[in-house]
């Protein structure tokens, strides 16, 4: 079977899951040094990111004085572990204006000092450590696709939380490879970026010729068709269908969109296949 063949095998595969997937999408990577909340278990964001990585605790959960003691442990002393970090809640508040009397948005910012995981005990001394899922082993990873991604010279960086391709500065964004739940779902995030960056005006030029919604089923389309032809996973993940089928509600008003994302992801697959045979092409040359 050629790679054709296999791309719009795929392609017929996803469009049937969509049919009866739900639209849950869930994030394929774990937050493993992002800090969060005791309490609410959900990650700081902006600035506080900044300030609570700086404050040298290994350890992810933070929490005030009050959230601690909610959850029975004691933050100790301050000669022994420290002094509280920091931070400041914001949050956008509608206000009558005097002058017009009409309703305007401003930010209220409110100041709160929290304190690490490692610096409170429970009634038996014992600290409290944060569950964490163990980090994805290098032993998962494909040579193959690796060998892949890097013979496209994309520009790509290993960093943070997110994923995402930035077309002004033309660098693709990852979280790191530990961070994600298998290897898969790894490649899988990565072959979607990819799949953006093929659309830059240097290259495919599409980035421009359609909705946000529209280029994001091309990119997950192709991102699962150069899975397949790898053979890193055998069938579509569901986690693919679900994300598309999100996306697809979108754009039901135009029934031939479906039709035109996958001849995108297809278009967007193949280039990445020829930066292979240029790469083979420069090694033949230079032997």
């Amino acid at each position: 079977m050629n790679k054709s063949d296999i791309y719009q095998q795929v392609a017929d595969k996803i469009v049937k899951m969509m049919e009866t997937m739900g639209t849950n999408w869930v994030k394929p990577w774990a937050d493993l040094n992002q800090p969060i909340n005791l309490v609410s278990g959900k990650p700081y964001r902006g600035l506080n990111v900044l300030f609570l990585n700086m404050s040298g605790y290994s350890d992810a959960t933070w929490a005030t004085y009050k959230q601690w003691l909610s959850k029975g442990y004691q933050v100790q002393r301050k000669e022994d572990v420290g002094g509280g970090t920091g931070i400041t809640f914001y949050k956008p508040i509608k206000i009558k204006d005097k002058v017009s009397g009409k309703d305007k948005m401003i930010p209220f910012l409110k100041p709160y000092t929290v304190f690490n995981a490692a610096q409170v005990a429970d009634e038996n001394g014992k600290s409290y450590t944060t569950q964490r899922a163990a980090p994805l082993s290098e032993s998962e990873r494909s040579a193959k696709a690796d060998a892949f991604i890097e013979n496209t010279g994309a520009s790509i960086n290993h960093a943070g939380d997110v994923a995402c391709y930035v077309p002004s500065i033309d660098l693709i964004n990852m979280p790191k490879y530990a961070a994600f739940k298998n290897a898969a779902a790894y490649y899988g995030t990565m072959f979607h970026e990819l799949a953006h960056w093929t659309g830059a005006k240097q290259r495919l030029n599409r980035l421009d010729s359609g909705t946000y919604a529209w280029e994001e089923l091309v990119a997950e389309l192709s991102a699962a068709m150069t899975c397949a032809a790898l053979g890193i996973e055998s069938v579509p993940r569901e986690d693919h269908a679900k994300y598309l089928n999100a996306w697809i509600a979108r754009i039901k008003d135009d029934p031939k969109a479906l039709v035109r994302a996958i001849t995108k992801a297809k278009q967007a697959s193949e280039y990445l296949e020829t930066l292979q045979e240029e790469s083979d092409d420069a090694m033949l040359i230079a032997a």
